[in-house]
């Protein structure tokens, strides 16, 4: 995860420009689908364009060279364009789509499309560079995802509970339980929730 303090800072305020001021207040699971529609950005479910193309799954994956999702920046039409696979049942049932939304979100309020590329293409950047674009849009995805400050009122006590509030992937979920323990103890506060079960 990003570590630096005014990325940190910078992240916490879109956090609540973006939900907070624009949706009134914060409900979880935080609605990606309806922030990016209201930030006027389009989203393009894969089998939609698998279907008006004609595509395969593979043919459709291999298009956009990732089986999660992407963004892309068309120049034409000055609109940022977020694709994302909702073909694998997988990415359905464990809400990995909900952080591959979030995710390419990241990239676009972040400002990653700022290039002559109109697509983040990993072999067009140097490994360093493309992690730590990858690492931004990470802790974009979980600080909109999974807003500490409002988990703080919620009961939890296993990294299941933020799976099952947030709508995010036990993976995830497992790295934003410690990540939440940790942000309670350097606001020098225990969790709220913590040790309600």
């Amino acid at each position: 995860m990003y570590k630096s303090v005014l990325f940190f800072l910078y992240l916490h305020t879109l956090f609540y420009t973006i939900v907070l001021e624009q949706f009134g207040n914060i409900k979880l699971p935080v609605p990606i689908k309806k922030i990016v529609k209201f930030l006027g950005y389009r989203l393009v479910p894969y089998s939609s364009f698998a279907q008006r193309h004609n595509l395969t799954y593979k043919e459709t994956v291999d298009y956009f060279g990732t089986d999660d999702a992407c963004s892309d920046y068309e120049k034409n039409t000055n609109i940022y364009v977020v694709y994302f696979n909702d073909m694998d049942k997988a990415k359905i049932e464990n809400h990995r789509i909900r952080w591959n939304i979030a995710h390419e979100l990241g990239h676009i309020v972040l400002g990653h499309h700022k290039t002559e590329n109109t697509r983040l293409f990993r072999n067009s950047l140097s490994f360093k560079e493309y992690n730590r674009l990858e690492e931004e849009a990470d802790a974009f995805a979980s600080y909109i995802l999974v807003p500490y400050i409002v988990l703080n009122f919620q009961r939890i006590g296993m990294p299941e509970d933020i799976a099952r509030i947030c709508k995010i992937s036990a993976t995830a979920a497992k790295y934003r339980f410690t990540d939440f323990f940790l942000w309670a103890i350097r606001i020098n506060a225990a969790p709220l929730g913590y040790g309600t079960r």
